[in-house]
Parts: structure tokens; sequence; C-alpha cells
């Protein structure tokens, strides 16, 4: 039977998923579409041929984009695959981009993207302004590894790329020479470590839900106490993460917002003593979600050699692997209490 207290939690678990999925999916829509992640090849910046001193260049987060500084004054136009005019900056430190150049779109991701039928490299150039600053930074394929599987007859160390991007700076011609290598893999022992102590945390919380039972306010309030460290510390590694890359290669910004939203939630979870368990379930729920997303979004960078972020990588592996047992028990037991809240209390009684 329908009853108003069915329709209330049927429409409030509703708005819980909406708004779970929207805080989650939101932000990812409003950042670029193929930012920075872990990866095995480190690339480098050999040297600038011949060497002038109105660029600099270096590569950002192992190999995934070129970087170019450009003084004051000087005008710089980065060559297409096909030798066509592609980015400019210019005298003012404007970047423009050639939406005529077919590298306009097969940069737009990290493995190549489809190149429209209306890109031609011989057309006159039609620019666009794309940022200012005297800087940019933008995936140029001709510095990375474009193969998803490891080098053939190479091994870890390795150097498996040596290419030149060239560049015209006050229409002189100057090359960019880049290397790649093949980085050894990391140690395992982070992302060890950070699981043991994740189920450390589910241990402490089983023995005080052995006492109280599992769905109980004070087990639940438990759950949220367990899981608001857990989103303080992604919170600081997502928030390192965001801030370490340039805002040209398009940090996202779930690397952060996930474990806030985590955060606010659990922590109106541990500090509601007198909220309906619902209320508490709802908390839990989107705090471990949040936290499971963010985990899996960053999954590749527990094994990976390289990982764009300035922070300390045994940190970020650490953490990463230690969120997600809170995280798992977060979700699991807040959904369980609210599916538990259809149930009738008569038919709850009896159990």
């Amino acid at each position: 039977m329908i009853t108003p207290v069915f329709i209330t939690r049927s429409l409030q678990l509703l708005g819980v998923i909406a708004l779970g999925t929207v805080l989650a999916v939101l932000p990812s829509s409003m950042a670029a579409a193929d930012p920075a992640g872990p990866t095995d090849y480190r690339s480098e910046v050999t040297e600038i041929i011949p060497a002038t001193p109105e660029i600099t260049a270096q590569v950002v987060a192992g190999d995934s984009f070129l970087k170019i500084e450009v003084l004051p004054g000087a005008e710089v136009i980065v060559k297409g695959y096909a030798a066509e005019p592609y980015l400019r900056i210019d005298p003012e430190g404007r970047v423009w981009e050639n939406q005529r150049s077919p590298a306009t779109y097969y940069n737009a991701e990290r493995f190549g993207a489809d190149i429209p039928a209306f890109a031609d490299p011989t057309a006159e150039p039609e620019w666009k302004q794309i940022g200012s600053g005297h800087r940019w930074s933008w995936h140029d394929h001709r510095i990375h590894r474009m193969e998803t599987f490891p080098p053939l007859n190479s091994s870890p160390g390795d150097q498996i790329l040596d290419a030149v991007v060239p560049v015209l700076v006050n229409d002189q011609l100057v090359e960019i020479h880049v290397i790649s290598v093949w980085v050894t893999p990391p140690s395992m022992f982070p992302v060890l470590l950070g699981g043991i102590l994740g189920l450390l945390g589910i241990g402490w919380w089983l023995t005080k839900a052995r006492r109280t039972g599992v769905t109980s306010r004070a087990s639940l309030r438990s759950v949220a106490a367990l899981c608001l460290p857990a989103a303080v510390l992604a919170l600081g590694v997502g928030l390192w993460q965001f801030v370490s890359l340039p805002a040209s290669t398009g940090p996202l910004w779930t690397w952060w917002i996930l474990p806030a939203i985590a955060m606010f939630a659990s922590a109106s979870a541990a500090l509601g003593s007198r909220s309906p368990k619902f209320s508490l379930g709802a908390a839990l729920a989107i705090s471990g979600t949040q936290l499971i997303l963010w985990v899996w979004e960053r999954r590749t960078g527990m094994w990976r050699a390289i990982l764009p972020t300035d922070a300390p990588w045994w940190l970020d592996r650490a953490v990463t692997a230690a969120v997600l047992p809170p995280a798992v028990v977060a979700g699991v037991v807040g959904l369980w209490v609210l599916g538990s809240g259809f149930i009738p209390a008569r038919s709850q009684s009896r159990r």
C-alpha cells in the first residue's frame, strides 16, 4: 500500500540520487575533455635550436602537454603536422588557434581526435583567441607515444621517441627537440599501506557497530566519523593536483569537488546526533558515492609511473587507496538505510 510516508521517502531518495549525480557529473562537463592523466612515459625538452631567449619550453605532466612561454614583444607561431600555422602567441601575449588547422582538432584528445572535413592545412588561417598571458600548453602528439600498448622490443628505462616541434619565433625557424623515455613501474607499497590503513578504519567502526547495531544512529555517525578524515585527505590531494597544472591543460574540478561534497556530507552526519536515520543514510550515501567516484577517476594512478601532480606521488597513491574502504562502507550502509526506510515499521519489528 502506498502511504504518504512511502511517497515522501521516495521523493527524498530520488532527490539524493539526483543531487549526487548532478554534483558528480556537472563539474566534469565544465572541464576540459582530456586533461593530463597518469602515464608510464616521461618526455622532456632536450634543446632548442637555435637557442633563443624569446621562448622557453617544457613538457607538463609526464608526457601529456607541451608548454611554451614567450617573452613580451615576441611573436611565436607553432606549426602543425602539415607545417601549417597552428598556434600563435602575439607580442601582447594573446594566444590564437587556427580553426582551419587539422592540429586544432587532432590535439583535442591525448590519443588524437577526429578531424572535420573543413580543416585544411593549405587554407588561409582563421584565428580564434583561446588564451592570454604569453604562455600556452597543448597536447602535441609529436612529444609522446600514441599507442596505448607498451613499446615492442623495448623495456622500462629505454628511450622510445626523439622528435622535433617546429615553431617560428619572429619569423625565424626554431626547433624544439624532445625525447621520451619509458619509466620503470612504481612501488606498490604506498597503495598497500593506504589500503591497510583504510581497512583498519573499518575494523574500528565494526567494533562500535557490534555494540549498537550496524544501522543505529550511533553506528551511522561512526561511519561518518570514519569517512570524514578520508574526505579531508582526498580534498587535500585533489586540490594539490588541481593547482599543480596550468589552466590551459584543463585540470578537472572533480579532483577536489567530489571529496569536498563528501566532506560536507560526512561532517553533517557525524555532527547530526538528532538527525533522522533517513537523513544520516542520505548523507552517508552521498559521501560514499562521491568518494568512490573520486577513487575510480584516479584508479590508474595507483600503478602508473608518473602522476600529473606536484604532490609526492607516494602520498597521492596512499591516500587514493586509503579512501576506498571507508567510501565503500559509507556508500553501502547509507544506501541500506535508505532502502530500509521503505519497509513498513511492522515488517521491521517482525525481523
